[in-house]
C-alpha cells in the first residue's frame, strides 16, 4: 500500500486530495487519517445515509422510503391458511423475505448485505411497531410508502394499505390488541392522534430491541447451532411422547412441550433460510466481481464472496469472517424479523480475539486494512433508520440520528481490569478519520483506564465529531447492582453496554435486552396538570384530565405545591406503566422471535423464544423530556410566589393562561430568578430534592412485567421539539413552542450563566445513581481548548468530573463567533 509524505507525516492519501485540513475543528486529526485510504473514504461518503431531517423531507437520502414488503409477505401467509403457529408464522415470514430479497453488491464493500432490497429502504414492521405511526406517515408522506414484489419495487395504494392494516394490526400488533382494552377516554388520552406523544410515547412506537449472545454464537456458527437446536428438538419430541402416555397427562406441561417443539422447529426453519440468504450473497459477490471498476475492488469483492461461503454455516477463523457473520445475523434479527433500533454490546471485546490473531499476532492483516473493515461495517449503519423516529408519538424525537445505535468501548471487564485495547484505540483512529457520525461511540472511563487513552477520546470528541461522550463505571455498575437486585452479579454489571441511546445494560450470560422496555412518559406536562388542578390550559384539550391536586390559588406554602407536583408526576408516570404492561402482555402472547432466541443461550437451553425467556433481563425504565424545565419551574414558584412574595399564584395563571403576552416585565422577573445549573444552592437543592423525591416515586410505585422497579432516564434526544409545541408557557419564563432543555442535568442553554465548572458543582450535588442515565450536554468554545495545552486542560476537566462522579458527558465544539454568525 502506497503512502504520500505531508509534513515529515506518511499518509496513505493525500489530505489535500480529499479537501481535508489537519487538526482543523471539525476535521481529522492526523492520528485518524493516517488510517485512511481513498477507496474506502469513497465508499463511506457513497452510502446512502438516513440522518433524519425535518418535513417533508425526513430524510437526508433523498431516495429513502418506508418499505412494506413484510406487511404484503405477512398478509400473503395468512391468506394462505396454513395453520401455522406463532413461531411458525413468524418463521415463514421471514424465510420468504430472505428467499425473494433483491441483493446489492457495491464497489470497495468489504462486508456485504442490507437490511432490506436495497439501501434506500426504511422497513416497517408491522408486528412490532405502532400502526398509528405507519398511518400517519401514509397521510403526510404517501410518496414514499413502497414495498417489493417479483423483484421490483411498487407503489402501495390506499387500498393496499387499508387491506393489510384492517387483516394484520388486529391480530399481530400489540399496541393495537391492548387498545381495544382501553376505555375510549383513556384510548383517546394515550394515543391523542390530535397531538400523538403529548402525554405518553405510545409503547412500541420505536420497535424492538436485541442485544443476543454474541460472544457465544460467534464461536459457535450457524451449523452447530441448528444441529443443537435439532437435538433439542428430539428431546422434546421424546418429552411429549412420555407425557401423553400418562393415564393423568398434565395438561399444561403437555402445552408446555409442544411449544417447546413449535419454537425449535421455527428457529430451525428460519436459521436454514439465514444460511441460504448467505450463500445467496455469496454467489451475488462472485457475480459482481469481474463488473467492479478496478482490481482492489475486484478482489475485496472475491474476497467477501469467500468469506460468506464460509461463516453461512461455520465458526469464523479471521477479523473479516467475524464482522461478515455478524452483519449477516444482525441484518436478520435487527431488520427482517423484528425491526429494531440499538442493541448493546461490546464490540472492542466480542471481536477482539480475531483482531489480535490476525493483526497483533500473525500479522496476517495491518491496522490500516483492519481499520478499512470497520470503516465500512459503520458506513452501513448510516443507511439503518427507523420510519417510526419521524411519525406519529415520535415525530421529531430522532433528529440529527438514523435510528439511536450506540457502541460502548473501553471501560473494565468482567474481573475489574482494564478492557481497553487495540481493537478500542483503533476504532477511536477509523471515526476520528472516516468522520463516522454513527453509530454513536461511548466511552467507558474508570480508575484503571490509562490517562492517555481517555486523552485520545477527549482529542477525538475535540474535532466536532460529538463523539464520544463519556460514561462513568463509578456510577452505572452501582446504579445497576441497586436497580436491580438479583438480576445480575457483579461481573455481569461490569460488562456493561449502551441498551439504548445512554441506558447501562449487562451485554453477557443472555443479560442482553431482546425487546424495547421503554417509552417516554411526558413528565413535563407535570406543572400544567399542578398549575390547572389536572387540567390541560390549551384550547382544543379541556377534554383532558389527569387528578384533581386542588386550587393552586389556595395553597398556603411551597410544600403544598410541592406535594401537588409530586402527585401528578406519580400519576404520569404509573399511568404509562399501566399502559406499557397491557401492551408488553400482549407482546409476550403474541409476537414470537425464532431467530434471535437462536442466538441465546438461556433460549437453546430452555426452548423458549426469547420474549418469554426468564433469564433475559429488561432493564425497563421510562425516558424523559423537560425535567430540568420542571426543575426551574418549581423554582420559579418557589421564589416568587412564596418566598419573595412579589407575585400571586392568580397573577401567575394569567400570564400563564396569556403566553406571557401582557406580562413581559413579570415573565422576565421568572427569567431571572434563580435557575439550576449555576452553583446555586437555592436552585440545586430543589433539584437534589426532587431527585430523590420522584425515585421513590419510581421505587415503590411503578412495576414492570418482571417485577422490577421502572426508573427515570433522563434523556431528551430531540424529542425537546416534539414536545415543546405541546406545552404551554411555564413559570420558568418559558412561552409555548420554546426549546425544552437539551439535557437532563444541565442547565437549559437558555439560563446558564456561571461557566463550565459551575454547571458541573451543580450536577454533581445530585445523586447521579438514582436515575438509570443522565444526558449532559456541554458546549465549548473550540479556542478555548485549541492546540496541546487546550488539550490538556479538557482531558483534566473531563477527568476531574469523571472523579467526582459525574455519569456522562458529551460535547460540542461550535465557536462562539460560528454562533453569533447564525444570529445575522
Amino acid at each position: 500500500m502506497s503512502k504520500v509524505q505531508v509534513k515529515e507525516k506518511e499518509y496513505i492519501w493525500d489530505p489535500k486530495e480529499a479537501g481535508v485540513e489537519l487538526g482543523k475543528s471539525g476535521q481529522p486529526t492526523s492520528k485518524g487519517w493516517s488510517v485512511v485510504t481513498p477507496e474506502m473514504w469513497k465508499f463511506r461518503w457513497s452510502v446512502a445515509d438516513k440522518v433524519q431531517v425535518a418535513a417533508p423531507e425526513y430524510y437526508s437520502d433523498h431516495e429513502a422510503y418506508i418499505d412494506m414488503t413484510k406487511s404484503m409477505v405477512m398478509k400473503e401467509v395468512l391468506d394462505e391458511n396454513l395453520g401455522l403457529s406463532r413461531a411458525a408464522y413468524s418463521a415463514t415470514v421471514t424465510e420468504r423475505i430472505l428467499d425473494q430479497q433483491n441483493i446489492v453488491i457495491r464497489p470497495y464493500e468489504m462486508i456485504i448485505g442490507l437490511l432490506a432490497n436495497d439501501q434506500h429502504a426504511i422497513l416497517f414492521d408491522p408486528m412490532n411497531e405502532a400502526w398509528g405511526n405507519i398511518a400517519e406517515a401514509f397521510d403526510t408522506a404517501e410518496d414514499k410508502i413502497w414495498y417489493w414484489k417479483d423483484g421490483k419495487k411498487k407503489k402501495m395504494t390506499k387500498e393496499q394499505f387499508d387491506d393489510i392494516q384492517k387483516e394484520i394490526a388486529p391480530k399481530y400488533c400489540p399496541t393495537e390488541m391492548a387498545s381495544k382494552k382501553m376505555s375510549e377516554f383513556e384510548r383517546h388520552m394515550y394515543f391523542c392522534p390530535e397531538a400523538p406523544g403529548r402525554y405518553w410515547e405510545s409503547m412500541t412506537a420505536s420497535g424492538q430491541r436485541a442485544n443476543p449472545d454474541h460472544d457465544w454464537y460467534l464461536h459457535i456458527g450457524l451449523r452447530k447451532l441448528i444441529e443443537m437446536k435439532s437435538e433439542k428438538l428430539e428431546q422434546y419430541e421424546k418429552e411429549l411422547e412420555l407425557v401423553e402416555r400418562e393415564d393423568t397427562a398434565d395438561y399444561k406441561k403437555v402445552e408446555e412441550i409442544k411449544e417447546k417443539i413449535d419454537n425449535a422447529k421455527a428457529s430451525i426453519q428460519v436459521t436454514e433460510a439465514v444460511v441460504r440468504w448467505i450463500k445467496r450473497l455469496a454467489e451475488a459477490a462472485r457475480k459482481a466481481a469481474p463488473q467492479m471498476p478496478d482490481e482492489k475492488s475486484k478482489k475485496i469483492a472475491e474476497q467477501a464472496a469467500k468469506n460468506c461461503d464460509w461463516v453461512a454455516e461455520n465458526v469464523p477463523r479471521t477479523f473479516w469472517e467475524a464482522l461478515q457473520l455478524y452483519w449477516s445475523v444482525f441484518c436478520v434479527y435487527y431488520a427482517v424479523e423484528a425491526v429494531c433500533h440499538t442493541g448493546a454490546f461490546k464490540q472492542d471485546r466480542s471481536f477482539y480475539p480475531w483482531f489480535k490473531k490476525d493483526v497483533l499476532e500473525d500479522k496476517k492483516l495491518s491496522r490500516v486494512e483492519a481499520g478499512e473493515l470497520l470503516a465500512c461495517w459503520a458506513a452501513k449503519y448510516h443507511e439503518t433508520a427507523g420510519f417510526s423516529g419521524r411519525f406519529g408519538s415520535m415525530g421529531k424525537s430522532g433528529q440529527g440520528t438514523r435510528d439511536y445505535s450506540v457502541w460502548t468501548i473501553g471501560g473494565q471487564d468482567r474481573y475489574g481490569k482494564d478492557a481497553t485495547n487495540e481493537l478500542t484505540r483503533l476504532m477511536l483512529d477509523v471515526w476520528d478519520g472516516y468522520r463516522l457520525h454513527f453509530p454513536d461511540l461511548k466511552f467507558r472511563w474508570f480508575p484503571g483506564t490509562q490517562k492517555d487513552d481517555l486523552k485520545r477520546v477527549c482529542e477525538v470528541a475535540r474535532t466536532g465529531l460529538g463523539l464520544p461522550s463519556l460514561r462513568n463505571d463509578l456510577t452505572a455498575i452501582p446504579s445497576l447492582l441497586d436497580m436491580y437486585p438479583g438480576e445480575l452479579t457483579l461481573e455481569e454489571a461490569r460488562e456493561w453496554g449502551i441498551i439504548g441511546c445512554n441506558t447501562p445494560g449487562s451485554t453477557i450470560n443472555s443479560k442482553g435486552v431482546v425487546r424495547r422496555d421503554v417509552a417516554y412518559a411526558e413528565i413535563e406536562k407535570t406543572s400544567e396538570f399542578t398549575l390547572f388542578n389536572g387540567r390541560d390550559p390549551e384550547p382544543g384539550f379541556e377534554w383532558v384530565r389527569s387528578i384533581e391536586t386542588g386550587d393552586p390559588t389556595k395553597f398556603k406554602d411551597f410544600e403544598e405545591y410541592y406535594k401537588a407536583w409530586l402527585r401528578q408526576y406519580e400519576w404520569i408516570i404509573t399511568k404509562e406503566n399501566y399502559f406499557r404492561n397491557m401492551i408488553l402482555e400482549e407482546m409476550e402472547s403474541v409476537i414470537r422471535r425464532p431467530f434471535v432466541s437462536m442466538l441465546y443461550k438461556s433460549c437453546m437451553e430452555s426452548g423458549k423464544d426469547a420474549l418469554n425467556d426468564p433469564t433475559i433481563a429488561r432493564y425497563s425504565f421510562q425516558s424523559l423530556v423537560g425535567w430540568v424545565d420542571e426543575i426551574d419551574s418549581l423554582i420559579g414558584v418557589k421564589y416568587w410566589i412564596y418566598d419573595k412574595k412579589k407575585y400571586t399564584m392568580e397573577q401567575l395563571l394569567k400570564a400563564l393562561k396569556a403566553d406571557w403576552e401582557g406580562y413581559e416585565d413579570m415573565r422576565q422577573d421568572f427569567r431571572n430568578a434563580p435557575k439550576f445549573g449555576n452553583d446555586d444552592d437555592y436552585a440545586d437543592d430543589v433539584m437534589v430534592r426532587a431527585t430523590n423525591d420522584v425515585y421513590w416515586i419510581h421505587r415503590t410505585k411503578t412495576k414492570d412485567r418482571k417485577g422490577y422497579p421502572i426508573f427515570p432516564n433522563q434523556l431528551p434526544v430531540s424529542r425537546t421539539w416534539q414536545s415543546a409545541p405541546y406545552m404551554g408557557a411555564l413559570p420558568n419564563g418559558r412561552k409555548r413552542g420554546d426549546q425544552l432543555c437539551d439535557g437532563g442535568i444541565n442547565p437549559h442553554p437558555e439560563f446558564d450563566k456561571s461557566g463550565a465548572w459551575a454547571r458541573l458543582r451543580s450536577a454533581l450535588k445530585v445523586d447521579q445513581q438514582k436515575c438509570r442515565a443522565y444526558i449532559y450536554n456541554q458546549r465549548l468554545d473550540y479556542g478555548s481548548v485549541e492546540g496541546d495545552v487546550g488539550l490538556d486542560k479538557f482531558t483534566d476537566f473531563c477527568l476531574t468530573a469523571l472523579q467526582e462522579g459525574q455519569n456522562q458527558v458529551q460535547f460540542n465544539f461550535v465557536s462562539n463567533e460560528m454562533l453569533k454568525d447564525a444570529q445575522k
